[in-house]
């Protein structure tokens, strides 16, 4: 594959991990190919968002070393992963993907989302995909699987768009202790439209 400069933005795709099947830290091109083309659908798009998403991978080290110097060893400690982006629009049900005890009503055309109370935390962990589409170069994938970590703030000002801040830290998809998966392909490769 060709090298290729990422630029721009993506969408973002949050799925409860509970309706997922097939995520693990040990698949195939193929199998994370088949992954998103599944779960990266227009039902799954949690809002657009704003200023793109950032991935952050973070790992501890620690060496060992002799008096003298002559001989070390390091090794990885612990490690973090994480994805963060901004929506800049609201979709119903958003609110119970970013705080954890959440929980939305819908009527035919209001919303109620109660937010609080420990004895209300639903525990779920949701898997997300940013989708970066780029019909001239290559379109790049990222999978997280976690929880949403950040605060949430959102300023209502005029003349501003109102902005959900949202960071999904980085879970293990199993017992392997992967945390991510970065994939790159041609355009149109994961949904077949060349």
């Amino acid at each position: 594959m060709d090298d290729k400069i990422i630029l721009g933005s993506g969408h973002v795709y949050i799925i409860d991990k509970d309706s997922t099947s097939g995520l693990d830290g040990d698949m195939t091109n193929a199998e994370v190919k088949t992954f998103i083309a599944t779960y990266a659908v227009s039902g799954n798009l949690a809002g657009h968002i704003k200023n793109g998403a950032t991935f952050n991978y973070s790992a501890a080290k620690y060496t060992e070393k002799d008096d003298f110097s002559e001989t070390t060893k390091t090794v990885t400690t612990d490690e973090t992963a994480s994805l963060a982006f901004g929506f800049i629009d609201y979709k119903t049900g958003l609110m119970d993907k970013l705080i954890d005890t959440a929980s939305t009503n819908t009527g035919t055309k209001d919303e109620l989302v109660s937010i609080g109370g420990l004895a209300n935390s639903s525990g779920k962990k949701y898997v997300v995909i940013f989708a970066h589409e780029d019909a001239a170069d290559n379109d790049v994938y990222l999978i997280v699987c976690g929880t949403n970590t950040a605060d949430l703030a959102a300023a209502f000002a005029q003349g501003a768009g109102t902005n959900f801040a949202a960071q999904f830290n980085a879970e293990p998809f199993d017992d392997s202790g992967r945390k991510a998966y970065f994939y790159r392909c041609e355009h149109g490769y994961v949904n077949g439209t060349f």
